[in-house]
């Protein structure tokens, strides 16, 4: 069966967290379908050996910006260098996140403000600062990388489901805001073997006292398709929710999960 062809060329896009994992694949994608890439993350070292990664995947361009989500100013600051760089954003994929598996109980303040400022805050700041382009130009793109915890409850990760959930809330409400000119989608990844899904099943493994093999045993059950999902997974539905293909699209959470959430 012959490959559906993307084409992206002429389409700047901004990926945050694109230094590894879902990030990483995502950008790649983009790369490949000819896209100018800007790489937002806050690891210079790691950036600059993802912006060498995308590069060889074809993309017509690609910088990177370094930037700390959870520091208000640096988000501001990202967007206009992006802007001053490439001259515009046209989709903006906000993929970066961080999460940990502990009991509510156990979180410190510390722990639960740094979720919901990166994965939730920062998600909202930037989006606001890129979409003032957008609306001039009348045309735009916001993907939103939440998870099927946001739909469904998982044990000792409620201050990461919060967060994630609060991603949905947002994405219908602007995709209401913004339509017709910009679309406002987000994707709920299941369990996607990523660098932050080795910490979880680490941290499971270190809290109950089992092997890493049965601590991935114990995320993965419940999956109907019988295996974790891979970056790649989640760079595809990416690819279609900004394309054409998609264009009565705006408003939903699509999920990636393997048919382990389904709704």
């Amino acid at each position: 069966m012959p490959q559906l062809q993307w084409d992206f060329r002429g389409r700047r896009v901004m990926v945050t967290g694109s230094a590894s994992g879902i990030g990483l694949a995502i950008a790649s994608a983009y790369a490949r379908a000819g896209a100018t890439l800007v790489l937002l993350g806050r690891n210079k070292v790691a950036l600059d050996a993802a912006v060498e990664t995308v590069k060889v995947a074809g993309a017509a361009e690609t910088v990177s910006v370094v930037c700390d989500l959870a520091c208000s100013e640096e988000i501001v600051g990202a967007a206009r260098e992006a802007v001053a760089l490439v001259g515009g954003i046209d989709i903006l994929v906000n993929n970066a996140g961080i999460g940990g598996s502990r009991p509510l109980a156990e979180l410190s303040d510390a722990e639960v403000d740094l979720d919901l400022q990166v994965n939730l805050r920062a998600t909202i700041l930037l989006t606001r600062e890129v979409i003032r382009g957008m609306l001039d130009r009348r045309d735009g793109v916001i993907i939103n990388i939440a998870s099927q915890a946001a739909k469904q409850g998982f044990a000792d990760i409620s201050h990461y489901s919060a967060s994630k959930a609060g991603i949905l809330g947002f994405t219908r409400s602007l995709a209401a805001e913004l339509a017709p000119t910009i679309r406002v989608n987000a994707i709920c990844p299941g369990m996607v073997m990523t660098p932050m899904m080795q910490m979880n099943i680490k941290q499971t493994s270190e809290a109950k006292k089992i092997s890493l093999e049965e601590a991935a045993v114990e995320w993965s059950r419940g999956i109907p398709m019988g295996r974790m999902q891979k970056p790649a997974d989640i760079a595809n539905a990416t690819l279609f929710l900004s394309s054409d293909l998609a264009s009565e699209i705006t408003g939903e959470a699509m999920n990636v999960s393997g048919g382990q959430t389904t709704n």
